[in-house]
């Protein structure tokens, strides 16, 4: 098995885990945080942390201490990493991204585990990414938090590559576990879990999830309203968009108010759509002619540009922070390639494979594509040729066209 460098997990309370038979270490310490945990809000918590284990006297020798007495009434997160070193997993440098509400206590908890893990495991570095706690009571406020969970989900395991991932939707509202996986397994990542009674690991793969981008891509202004707008009459939608809607169901929630049903975007849409829908992409006309080829080439090349874009806006934006994706978006320097930049997309065996020669304007947020492989031989070859200087790809953007459009 491959060593993780890149550890991202949802983050709990269990660090506070307190009951008749045992309680974990760090309880005691922070009991009394716990229980008036209400009144810390809007409070600099990395300054509380500081002060209650000044008052408690929990110094770094105290801490690996408690730890090494006991090592599984830590956190689950700790646990869970414990196990990855156990089974040596861990790369001799790695990252951990904590994904935590923003609620004091899980705010709190994250601080906790933070300060743990970089120092008993050396070569760590804890990363803290933060998501709203959701409002129940507002339905489309609780869509678009849970759908920017998903986004928080994917940039952080975007910053490494599958193989040296390792998912572990663990800790938080139970909702966190359910919608970080669909997250990770949109883009192929698995999901694990280390049973720690007997400190067994249990990896889910990555259910494969293919959308009808062709009928997104038809009613891509409906699609951009509805984002923007967080609900619509659906009486007053037209006979296309209510098919979107229909034939899709699993995008969208249809509630009734005051006897009026509304659509909103439910958050696996506010995921999926909102780089998809603000992205111009323009492709040359050999790749239009293979996109329109037939309904299989369709899908499949709609759906590997989704992930696509998802990917380059991250990239481009902050290289330094997503250098795990360079191997993908840059797969030309491989072959000593200066430009265009090929990305390296999905293996499918004996069906297809993805490869696209493509550029990005981050600035304006343009894709160009200008020739896709669904072919490796065809695509290797084409490779050769183009590192020997014996083919050229035509980069003029002024003869690309846009795809998403109505006549397509």
């Amino acid at each position: 098995m491959p060593k993780y460098s890149n550890i991202v997990m949802t983050g709990g309370i269990s660090v506070f885990f307190s009951s008749e038979k045992k309680s974990n270490v760090f309880y005691e310490y922070f009991k009394e945080f716990y229980e008036n945990k209400n009144s810390y809000k809007g409070q600099d918590l990395n300054k509380v942390l500081t002060e209650i284990c000044k008052e408690k006297e929990i110094t770094d020798e105290e801490i690996q201490r408690l730890v090494k007495e006991k090592p599984n009434q830590v956190s689950a997160e700790f646990s869970m990493l414990n196990g990855l070193k156990e089974k040596e997993l861990l790369d001799d440098k790695f990252s951990v991204s904590i994904i935590h509400s923003d609620t004091p206590d899980g705010i709190m908890a994250a601080l906790i585990n933070k300060k743990v893990i970089e120092l008993i495991f050396e070569g760590s570095t804890v990363f803290m990414a933060e998501v709203e706690d959701v409002d129940v009571s507002n339905e489309v406020k609780l869509q678009r938090s849970l759908g920017n969970f998903m986004q928080v989900v994917a940039k952080e395991l975007l910053k490494g590559s599958k193989e040296t991932t390792f998912f572990a939707p663990i800790g938080g509202y139970k909702y966190m576990t359910y919608l970080g996986y669909v997250a990770g397994a949109l883009f192929g990542y698995p999901s694990g879990y280390m049973y720690e009674k007997d400190q067994k690991l249990l990896v889910v793969p990555p259910i494969p999830i293919e959308i009808n981008f062709d009928l997104i891509a038809k009613n891509k202004n409906f699609i951009a309203n509805l984002l923007k707008a967080g609900q619509l009459s659906y009486q007053e939608l037209s006979e296309a968009e209510k098919e979107v809607v229909d034939t899709m169901p699993y995008f969208f929630e249809k509630i009734v108010v005051d006897g009026q049903e509304i659509v909103s975007p439910n958050a696996f849409a506010q995921f999926i759509f909102e780089d998809y829908i603000n992205t111009t992409i323009k492709v040359s006309t050999e790749v239009k002619e293979l996109i329109n080829k037939n309904e299989q080439y369709k899908n499949f090349i709609h759906n590997q540009l989704m992930e696509l874009i998802k990917k380059v806006k991250l990239y481009f934006k902050n290289y330094r922070e997503y250098q795990g994706l360079k191997g993908e978006l840059q797969h030309n320097e491989t072959w000593g390639i200066n430009k265009p930049y090929i990305y390296k997309g999905v293996s499918n065996g004996s069906k297809f494979v993805f490869r696209c020669a493509y550029d990005f304007d981050n600035i304006n947020s343009v894709l160009s594509i200008y020739k896709i492989w669904l072919k490796h031989d065809e695509y290797e070859d084409d490779c050769e040729k183009i590192a020997k200087g014996k083919k050229m790809i035509d980069m003029d953007k002024n003869k690309l066209v846009e795809i998403d459009i109505e006549e397509e």
